[in-house]
């Protein structure tokens, strides 16, 4: 885990969203996978919030 509690709790409480990202970042590279709009719209969140609790 992270010293930023910010995310340590964003984790915490997505983690499905990290899943999901992990298996988007392999199978882009190995697989072919579709995504609907609701996961692109729940790993957009997820990325935006990350930014916001790392500060960028």
């Amino acid at each position: 885990m992270s010293g930023n509690e910010c995310l340590n709790k964003l984790v915490e409480d997505k983690w499905y969203i990290v899943d999901i990202l992990e298996d988007a970042y392999i199978g882009l590279r190995y697989f072919i996978r579709n995504y609907g709009a609701r996961e692109y719209e729940e790993a957009r969140r997820f990325v935006e919030e990350v930014l916001r609790c790392t500060g960028l």
